[in-house]
């Protein structure tokens, strides 16, 4: 009896000191919770289904939820994740295996590589007596969150808030959004063959003189095929030169916020919308 007395206290002396670490660990986690911790201006202090949709920091995860970000007191970070599994959502805390440089750098490089190759158009938003020009990070119907124009000259100031100001779209007077035109386009083709013919015509040789028959009668008609011939290639190539130079052209073009279709060319524009 004494010695089943004896293990008794034993198991609970254990399972005191697990509970007591537990408990310890809980408080000092409590403690960063407490402390909310901007990882970067794209993600806030927690990152939602959308924004790891386009920019992947945890491709392995399926069914990502959600994940928030703490700031260690030696600048380690400790990552809380959730995901679904079997429809049960799991909850989990774990030391993140990168520092805060190395996982603001990785965000800034999906955004900064998406600038420069122009995966969206800039737009220009007027409000009250101020225009933003930039691109547009995220958009969500209320709010526009802007990407301000010259970021990406400035890879370090990608962590600056001021770069990423937010706006209700009710403030917003005017937008514009510089993209091709049709007529443009057309212009430009039509030039383009108008030039492109009356070079063929310039290159086409002299006509031969020949005063022996058949040829007298024949020569005429093969320089004048040749000629056409010249012309015709000179008119097809201009004109696809032109049409490709006029598509390029970009021309500022003014949307009406009050149009319901104006929030779609928006939200088509904004990177998050471009998730992978």
């Amino acid at each position: 009896m004494t010695r089943f007395s004896e293990r008794c206290e034993v198991k609970m002396i254990c399972v005191l000191f697990f509970i007591l670490l537990f408990s310890q660990e809980i408080y000092l986690f409590s403690q960063q919770q407490n402390n909310p911790f901007i990882a970067s201006p794209f993600i806030g202090d927690k990152l939602d289904r959308i924004e790891e949709n386009y920019l992947q920091l945890f491709p392995a995860v399926t069914n990502f939820q959600e994940a928030t970000f703490y700031l260690n007191p030696d600048s380690s970070l400790t990552l809380n994740i959730k995901f679904k599994l079997k429809d049960q959502v799991i909850d989990t805390t774990m030391l993140y295996m990168y520092s805060l440089s190395q996982l603001r750098n990785k965000i800034n490089q999906v955004v900064l590589k998406d600038i420069r190759e122009n995966r969206v158009e800039e737009i220009e938003l007027g409000i009250v007596n101020n225009s933003y020009a930039g691109t547009v990070y995220s958009f969500d119907g209320k709010q526009i969150k802007l990407i301000k124009k010259g970021l990406s000259n400035s890879p370090n100031d990608y962590n600056d808030q001021n770069y990423l100001p937010q706006f209700n779209y009710s403030d917003i007077k005017t937008l514009t959004i510089s993209e091709s035109s049709t007529a443009v386009t057309i212009m430009s083709s039509l030039l383009g063959m108008l030039v492109g013919g009356l070079i063929g015509s310039a290159l086409t040789p002299e006509p031969r003189q020949s005063e022996t028959f058949p040829e007298a009668f024949i020569q005429p008609w093969e320089d004048a095929s040749k000629s056409m011939a010249n012309v015709l290639i000179g008119v097809g190539i201009g004109g696809l030169l032109g049409f490709i130079i006029g598509g390029a052209i970009e021309v500022p073009v003014d949307y009406d916020v009050m149009s319901p279709g104006t929030k779609t060319i928006i939200y088509e524009n904004s990177l998050l919308s471009k998730s992978k």
